[in-house]
């Protein structure tokens, strides 16, 4: 029977995670939730009241790994010291030259974070006046190990983004232990921050300087990876202060009600429903690691502003890598970068500002249901390639927690590590597709074992776009160690079925008029991957690789008065695609096309 028949555009419910209504109030109210009193600190990763539970956290195996990888990161010692080794170049906003010269332990923007939570768990106040020391540093122009981050000279706007997220972390948890005075020098940087950034245009601020209501409401659209970035770090940074001697709470008010109505965009319009950025995977590290991510927690925690559990765009901006990682034949891990450069490759790198803190900050800012999930993720594709790839910060066999660089990761890692979680097999917990409605994209995933692992994505750009152009809108297929392209498929989703293999269907109406595509992990074929379409819309080459054992094949097929191309994917052989009348047939499989959608039988 013809089996692939489905209500136009309906996002199909798989897994507990994706069954969100994304029709509901959002954010949601936080049930339960007390504002923090004025002088009330910690408030922003976890409230006052938590702090045994945090302080339980450390003692765990986990937990005292954690502590000692952040004392590391803080002076490549005991974190009893400040760093030795400080970035003497000049502010630049590309071409920064720090991070290949400085060794691990050197000044960053996260050293005052670091020191702030050691007096946290200790108690001692010395690791507060390493706090105070290394922020004042840092405010008064010191750059971090990557000299783009200096606070009184950023390469761009979009910099002060996690400098504003660090900063506020600093005073959030050292609070207590610094003077008047200096809290109030603190709360006054923040929101007052004005400096001239290396790149002076009008997006930046110009001649007179980025403020701090203009980090809060950028000048950039939300498609564009700065925005995301600016927006994020705002949010944390007027959380933290809010309520406090010095602070102006009129304003604050102010500004955090744009900041929520900004996260709302920067998740809505920047990134979509299931993750996918307007600019492409590439640039959305920006836009996502350097502060947004936590300021969906920081929202939650001390705002009361839930932006996890009503829909799924808050959460599948971490979600999309437990689903979307896959082992290369290196070793390392990979992900179907639409447009791979500078701004971010198909290797999964993170290491850095943007490239990095995808985990520790996640785990943060997803559902508990799906922290299994992307632990399976981390465990099984990401941190066995670490001690590869990453060598000289992981002295002694130690085990990063997604910290590979900055302390404060090492923080966020000891709040949000699901140390008592155990890993789940991310097909069971999210499904092994699904569909980002707002910018048109798909993806199907046969399974998470290794290396032969199969992903095919789309991606048909009806969505808003952004200052890079994310041009790539080819049909990818990634399997078996090699990859094929079928180029050219945009326009509107006007029907997608996913099976729970992964297996699936979509149709496309585009210039071409309308194309479908079905995907097939079944086997009946005869082949672990088989992938058909048929319509306008696209172009194709007969193409065949043979690589390590696997074989790669495109075929095209004129059957009647249809023309289908066939994708397969195997070890060894694959069977011939044959014409039989309107259908194709593959192995066990034959395909039909009726006018709107790919179907098959048996």
């Amino acid at each position: 029977m013809f089996h692939a028949m489905l209500a136009v555009c309906t996002v199909a419910v798989i897994g507990a995670v994706a069954a969100a209504a994304n029709d509901g109030p959002w954010p949601a109210p936080v049930e339960g939730w007390v504002a923090p009193q004025p002088g009330e600190h910690p408030r922003l990763l976890f409230r006052k009241a938590d702090l045994a539970k945090i302080k339980a956290r450390a003692q765990t195996e986990d937990g005292k790994a954690i502590l000692a990888r952040l004392r590391f990161l803080l002076d490549a010692k005991n974190g009893d010291t400040l760093p030795s080794d400080f970035n003497r170049n000049k502010p630049v906003n590309t071409g920064a030259k720090g991070p290949g010269q400085l060794p691990i332990g050197a000044f960053t923007m996260g050293h005052p974070a670091g020191y702030a939570f050691l007096h946290v768990l200790t108690g001692e106040k010395k690791y507060a006046d390493l706090a105070k020391q290394a922020l004042i540093k840092f405010i008064e122009g010191t750059p971090d190990r990557d000299e783009r981050y200096t606070w009184t000279s950023p390469g761009a706007g979009l910099r002060t983004g996690m400098m504003m997220t660090c900063v506020a972390m600093a005073y959030d948890l050292a609070y207590d232990a610094w003077d008047d005075a200096f809290r109030r020098r603190v709360v006054d940087e923040i929101q007052n921050y004005k400096h001239v950034c290396v790149v002076s245009g009008g997006w930046e601020g110009g001649a007179g300087g980025l403020t701090f209501d203009r980090i809060v409401n950028p000048y950039y659209p939300p498609g564009s990876n700065h925005y995301g970035a600016l927006v994020g770090g705002g949010a944390t940074a007027a959380l933290a202060i809010k309520g406090d001697p010095g602070a102006d709470d009129k304003r604050l008010d102010r500004l955090l009600a744009d900041a929520q109505r900004n996260l709302v965009r920067a998740m809505s319009e920047g990134f979509g429903d299931h993750g996918f950025f307007a600019e492409g995977p590439g640039p959305s590290h920006m836009a996502a690691n350097t502060s947004l991510v936590t300021a969906i927690q920081t929202m939650k925690i001390a705002g009361g502003k839930d932006f996890i559990t009503p829909r799924t765009n808050g959460a599948w901006l971490t979600l999309r890598w437990a689903f979307e990682t896959i082992a290369g034949r290196d070793g390392k891990p990979y992900y179907p970068c639409r447009s791979p450069s500078s701004y971010g490759t198909e290797h999964f790198a993170r290491g850095g500002t943007s490239d990095g803190g995808e985990f520790c900050q996640g785990f943060g800012a997803i559902r508990d249901s799906a922290r299994g999930a992307l632990l399976y993720t981390y465990r099984n594709f990401v941190e066995p390639a670490e001690a590869k790839e990453y060598a000289d910060r992981l002295p002694a066999g130690q085990k990063s927690y997604d910290a590979l660089t900055y302390p404060h990761r090492a923080v966020l890692a000891l709040v949000n590590w699901p140390i008592d979680v155990r890993p789940e097999d991310p097909g069971e917990v999210l499904g092994r597709s699904y569909r980002d409605s707002i910018h048109g994209y798909l993806a199907f995933r046969n399974a998470w074992k290794g290396a032969d692992d199969i992903i095919v994505t789309a991606y048909l750009k009806s969505g808003p776009g952004g200052f890079i152009k994310n041009n790539d809108v080819s049909l990818m297929v990634w399997g078996l160690g090699m990859r094929l392209k079928l180029a050219g498929l945009t326009g509107k989703c006007i029907a997608y079925e996913p099976k729970p293999d992964g297996s699936g269907v979509f149709s496309v109406e585009g210039n071409g008029g309308i194309t479908s595509v079905g995907i097939d992990f079944s086997g009946a074929s005869g082949v672990p991957c088989l992938v058909v379409a048929c319509g306008g819309g696209y172009s194709t080459k007969a193409e065949q690789r043979q690589e390590q054992g696997a074989s790669a094949r495109v075929t095209p097929v004129a059957a009647g008065k249809n023309s289908f191309t066939v994708i397969t994917l195997s070890r060894g052989a694959a069977p011939e695609p044959k014409a039989q009348g309107d259908q194709v047939v593959v192995g066990g499989r034959t395909m039909m096309f009726d006018g709107r959608l790919i179907g098959y039988n048996p």
